[in-house]
């Protein structure tokens, strides 16, 4: 749950379910696949319904190195309301393939990076987009089991055809870069504070924006 302290009407509530399931075929090679259904409202009002799918394969090669290969299909319903009138112009589905590699710097510094296509397709051809990011990330562990985690990519979409706000098709390259600071108290309980910056970028100045977001998260495992 979302609260905007001005905003309210734009005040999110995602609702998700997940389901996931790995095998080990050999110390080599792990087999895995979820599902996930997501309900989304915003100011209280219905905006998307989402279903996904997708397997996945994790390829060991020893001393703390591995690669992680996914596939994942994902079919979205938009709601039509009073705040996103031609939302259901968006329906469709994403396909995604992604590539991520897992490096240990040392006992206590992880590593990874990552390379994500995706294809998105919807009613209105001007809000299909072929995606392309790069990411990269730091896991340090420190004293008294405080964790920290950097965290920067780079998303540019390129959309198929001319945009309604104007009179070429759209191109957006998103900057993402965050900061947080995870400290676990037992093996189930863990409190994270974050920091995450976002600039992006735009060819049709209505889609530029940058943002700031801070997050407090408690999380429990039972």
């Amino acid at each position: 749950q979302t609260l905007h302290y001005n905003l309210h009407d734009f005040n999110i509530t995602q609702n998700l379910a997940a389901l996931s399931v790995n095998y080990k075929i050999n110390p080599v090679l792990s087999l895995g696949g979820s599902y996930k259904f997501e309900y989304i409202l915003v100011g209280g009002k219905d905006y998307d319904i989402g279903h996904s799918i997708g397997p996945s394969v994790i390829i060991s090669e020893g001393r703390g190195f591995f690669t992680e290969i996914q596939y994942r299909y994902k079919y979205t319903s938009f709601k039509d309301n009073d705040l996103f009138m031609n939302n259901s112009e968006r329906n469709g589905h994403n396909s995604l393939i992604s590539v991520k590699q897992n490096i240990p710097v040392s006992s206590i510094v992880i590593g990874e990076v990552g390379y994500v296509y995706d294809r998105d397709t919807a009613k209105e051809d001007f809000w299909k987009y072929d995606g392309n990011k790069v990411f990269a990330s730091l896991n340090v562990r420190l004293p008294s089991r405080f964790f920290l985690n950097l965290y920067s990519e780079y998303y540019a979409k390129d959309y198929d055809s001319t945009n309604p706000f104007s009179d070429k098709a759209r191109r957006d390259e998103t900057g993402t870069y965050s900061i947080s600071a995870t400290r676990l108290f037992t093996d189930n309980v863990s409190i994270s504070l974050s920091e995450t910056y976002i600039n992006n970028s735009s060819n049709i100045d209505v889609f530029a924006y940058n943002r700031s977001i801070t997050t407090l998260l408690v999380n429990v495992r039972f």
